[in-house]
Order: C-alpha cells, then sequence, then structure tokens
C-alpha cells in the first residue's frame, strides 16, 4: 500500500482504503478508481493523504495508530462543543454544555491503544486553513495518548490527557473575532489579549462545564515553559503538569508542520529538529526523548528520493532512527524503474551514505 497526497492524485490510481474527510464521512469507498469527475471530492479533505494499491508495496501493510473515523467523531464533538461555547460567552440561550459525547469520543481513542499499541501516529499536519481550530487539537490528542500510553497511564488518566488536548484552545471563542490568524502582526495590546486564552478556557471548563479534574489545568498550562519563559504563570520544570508537558511538545510540533495563514507548513523533519533543539529550554528533555522515539518523519508507503538520484518507497519507517527508514528502490539514479525492486536499509553500515533528501508526491 502507498500514501500520497491528495494534490497529487491523479486519474486510474486505485484506493485501498476507504477516503474520509475530517469529520468522519466516507468521501470514497475502497476500490474506487480515481477519476477526473471524483478527483473534485478530494477538495473536500485539503490536502490530506490517500492509500492507493501500488504493485510493488501491495505486500507492505500500511495502518494508523487512531481511524479516521475516531478522528473524525473527536473532531465533529470538538467543533459541536465550541458552537456551544460561544453561545455561552455570547450570551445566546442554548442547552446546557454537556461534555459526555466529546469525553466518549476520546475514550474511543484511547481504547485503540490497548491492549497493544499498533499503527504509525499521524505525522502530517492540518492543512485546513479553514479547520485548523476543530482538527488541530484531535491531531494533537493523538500523538499526546501515544506519549502518555507509553508512559504507562491508565485509560482513565489518558482520557484526561486526551481531554486537555482537544479542549487547549477552548479560550480561543473568548477573543476578539480573527484575533488568532495572523499573530505576527498583532499589536502589544492584542497580543496580551491573545495570551489570555489559557486563562479564559480554564475558567470556561471551570464554570460552564462537568470537565473531569485535570483537564482545565493542561489547557491553562500548555504554554508553559520548562525554562520557565512560558506563560501564564511563568511555571518552571516539574510544577508544569505532566499532561501540559505532554501536551507542549505535540501541539508545538503539530503547529509548525501545518500550514497557517502567516506561513507555510514546515517539513516534518525540521519540526522534530526544533523540538531536540530546544530540549531543556522550552520542552522537558526526557519527553523530548520519548517523542524522538516515537515520530515517524517518513511514513511507511510514501515515496522518497535519495541523495543518490534512486527513488523508492518506504516499507518501514523505522520508529526511533529519524531518516533511516527501511527503503524499496523503484528507480535507479536514471529514474529508470527496476523490474524488480529491492529493500535497503538505511540504518544499515552498508547504506549509511544514502540519505533521503525529497519526499514525492506527499
Amino acid at each position: 500500500m502507498r500514501r500520497v497526497s491528495s494534490q497529487y492524485a491523479v486519474p486510474g490510481m486505485v484506493l485501498a482504503r476507504d477516503l474520509y474527510d475530517n469529520y468522519g464521512n466516507v468521501l470514497l469507498y475502497q476500490g474506487v478508481r480515481l477519476t477526473l469527475d471524483n478527483l473534485s471530492v478530494l477538495g473536500r479533505i485539503g490536502d490530506g493523504e490517500l492509500f492507493i494499491h501500488d504493485r510493488r508495496v501491495d505486500d507492505v501493510p500500511v495502518s494508523s495508530l487512531i481511524p479516521a473515523v475516531l478522528h473524525g467523531e473527536a473532531t465533529r464533538q470538538l467543533r459541536t462543543l465550541i458552537e456551544a461555547m460561544r453561545a455561552v460567552i455570547e450570551g445566546r440561550p442554548q442547552e446546557p454544555v454537556y461534555m459526555n459525547r466529546m469525553e466518549q469520543a476520546v475514550f474511543s481513542m484511547v481504547q485503540h491503544l490497548f491492549p497493544i499499541v499498533m499503527g504509525e501516529v499521524n505525522a502530517t499536519g492540518c492543512y485546513s486553513l479553514k479547520e485548523y481550530d476543530y482538527v488541530h487539537p484531535v491531531r494533537v490528542a493523538e500523538l499526546s495518548l501515544l506519549m502518555g500510553r507509553k508512559l504507562g497511564l491508565d485509560q482513565d488518566e489518558l482520557t484526561r490527557l486526551g481531554l486537555g488536548c482537544v479542549l487547549q484552545n477552548i479560550g480561543y471563542v473568548a477573543l476578539s473575532p480573527g484575533i488568532t490568524e495572523a499573530p505576527d502582526s498583532l499589536t502589544d495590546v492584542e497580543m496580551h489579549e491573545l495570551r489570555q486564552h489559557a486563562q479564559y478556557g480554564y475558567q470556561i471548563l471551570r464554570d460552564f462545564t462537568h470537565a473531569p479534574a485535570g483537564v482545565a489545568k493542561a489547557g491553562l498550562e500548555h504554554h508553559e515553559r520548562w525554562d520557565g519563559s512560558g506563560y501564564p504563570r511563568g511555571l518552571k520544570g516539574d510544577s508544569i503538569g505532566l499532561h501540559a508537558r505532554i501536551l507542549s511538545i505535540a501541539d508545538t510540533y503539530y503547529g509548525l508542520v501545518s500550514r497557517r495563514p502567516h506561513r507555510a507548513a514546515t517539513k516534518p523533519h525540521e519540526a522534530v529538529e526544533y523540538i531536540m533543539a530546544y530540549s531543556g529550554e522550552l520542552f522537558d528533555p526526557k519527553l523530548v526523548i520519548l517523542f524522538h522515539k516515537l515520530i515517524q518523519i517518513y511514513p511507511t508507503g510514501v515515496m522518497v528520493k535519495l541523495n543518490t538520484g534512486e527513488m523508492g518507497i518506504v516499507v518501514d519507517s523505522r520508529v526511533g532512527h529519524v531518516g533511516r527508514p527501511v527503503i524499496r528502490i523503484c528507480y535507479d539514479a536514471n529514474q529508470v524503474e527496476w523490474a524488480k525492486p529491492f529493500d535497503i536499509d538505511l540504518a544499515d553500515g552498508e547504506h549509511q551514505h544514502r540519505l533521503v533528501t525529497e519526499v514525492i508526491d506527499y
């Protein structure tokens, strides 16, 4: 199975897996051969990924850590909850704000990590500018839950961690319209207001919901930094809650690899390098080591180009060996396709001179 970005999809490709939108709705079914007509459907997922059949790697399993349908349900419930919170803040009459459906959606994600963790975390960012506020927190929750699971947290605590992630920016509903869209051009007064969102979110969750203990605290502290340079209280080191320390790493990573109104998306390996560079300064160094072991730069199924000019498809992302996946070489240095593709391990001494220089069609 091969992964391609929807922007590179072409007629004739055959879906190897059902294609979902950000809210868990099936857009196209497994086995569908893409045509010019149904390619227009792909715009609804905002440059997401497709899993397609490719005879060269049809023996390679590609599995997601959290199924798209569970991602979609959590995103849908978050959007509903944000709309309800906005109505409360604006003083519009509405039904009471309930957390049970949001909590159930997160719990369903947690359950998928037991009894054993299988599949790869979604390492790609959010490309949909319109739906960033709903999609980004769920991506953050997935990575945070994986980190929490590897730390040995139980299902109840993981659910609280996941809720803290998806509700991290609930305080945005109390900000002036448009203030979150161009943070690089804000005045000092506007920046001060933007930084209040963590405190606003804490107060909103505490006053208008029955969120489990600790959920509001994670959102309050997710912009605190290991060296004390964060906000709103300038907490330092272990005085920052564990959930917030996990959340801050996942939030930073997905913030960097996502397209934003004021900048293009950062490459995944550059985002990892950023977090590694600020280990012990902005981020808990022990958690950075864990993050480094879990995130994959080149997901299984993507096509890459090497410094030798060869091209191939990742058949094992080799999580923990950043930049050193197992590649099935499909084209030689002259871009001539091999009749019989072969695998090489970039972590093997024989092939360490080979480096991935470019990701193709993703």
